[in-house]
């Protein structure tokens, strides 16, 4: 039964881009604990962008089963029901997540390593996950590089395992894969240097996390901005 699982996992990760999210597709189905935030960082693109493309009033009242446009050539928001069918203006029957409004911690000019420790992979090196860089550490402490605000929770996402997103100033966002605990919530406000988790196990059986950040919907090497990497 393992050797199935691994062969399934294999071909999997084989198959997938560098970030394991299939940018090919125009629309994405909502999903429980999904942020509007969260949907725009897996697919290299902005919330402004997403609002613009589905008309938005309200960004935080997405529903699980909506269908969202990630490209503004699509017209097709709604919910799927059963039969595929979509409706123009459902009546919301679960929401995802709403993160609550809150004032974005003030940024602080130079940004931090997240985790005390050496780049083992580097940005853009390799097939899978190559949007960032893997960090060994000696110590499973992980940090904020930057205050902002935690949009984002995943357990057991595929390709990132844990995984917090925090949003800081200026369209970027901060990703911190790889994790073995959660210290963090969703919404909440975090300092630079605050613990938000602790580091798992990388690929190399090494202790460490995965480490990206993005700005306006692009990655950028994490390098450029954090001196001290």
């Amino acid at each position: 039964m393992k050797k199935i699982i691994f062969l399934i996992h294999a071909i999997f990760l084989s198959a997938c881009s560098s970030t394991l999210i299939d940018y090919s597709t125009s629309t994405y189905i909502v999903r429980q604990g999904d942020t509007l935030t969260a949907i725009a960082w897996f697919y290299n693109t902005t919330t402004a962008e997403l609002i613009r493309c589905n008309d938005f009033r309200n960004p935080n009242d997405i529903y699980v089963g909506q269908r969202i446009d990630i490209r503004c050539n699509v017209r097709t928001s709604g919910v799927v029901l059963e039969d595929e069918e979509i409706i123009d203006t459902p009546a919301p029957v679960e929401v995802a997540v709403s993160l609550p409004s809150q004032t974005t911690p003030l940024q602080s000019n130079a940004w931090i390593k997240p985790v005390t420790g050496s780049i083992v992979r580097a940005y853009n090196q390799g097939t899978i996950l190559s949007n960032g860089i893997e960090i060994t550490s000696p110590d499973s402490k992980v940090v904020a590089v930057q205050s902002g605000r935690v949009v984002y929770i995943g357990r057991d996402i595929i390709g990132y395992r844990n995984l917090i997103l925090i949003e800081h100033l200026d369209n970027t966002i901060s990703a911190y894969g790889f994790l073995n605990n959660i210290n963090t919530s969703l919404g909440m406000s975090v300092n630079q240097g605050e613990e938000i988790g602790s580091a798992g196990m990388l690929s190399n059986r090494q202790r460490g996390i995965y480490f990206e950040i993005r700005r306006n919907g692009g990655s950028i090497n994490p390098r450029q901005i954090i001196s001290e990497l």
